[in-house]
């Protein structure tokens, strides 16, 4: 798998490519965290304002747009991806 993170002033674009037969384990593991039930032990950043979720052809996007004011830190994201990531195999 691939991951890519473009960071932006107000949000984070991730992209996790190469995913294979994993893109559906995926894609459930990050609507859990969408929707505030995150298993990962750095929990999403209470700077997060919206979680959005895209499927693509051997992956997923996601884009999280941080609340005004905000950052989102890189670096809690990254942590949250490395935990979803073996934990989902």
């Amino acid at each position: 798998m691939k991951i890519t993170i473009s960071e932006k002033p107000s949000c984070l674009d991730i992209e996790v490519s190469q995913a294979g037969n994993r893109r559906s384990q995926l894609i459930a593991a990050f609507e859990h965290c969408q929707q505030g039930s995150c298993n990962c032990p750095a929990n999403l950043p209470h700077a997060v304002n919206s979680f959005e979720i895209e499927t693509i052809e051997d992956g997923v996007k996601l884009q999280l747009n941080a609340k005004e004011g905000e950052v989102i830190d890189r670096s809690h994201i990254e942590a949250c991806l490395r935990f979803t990531l073996k934990q989902r195999h």
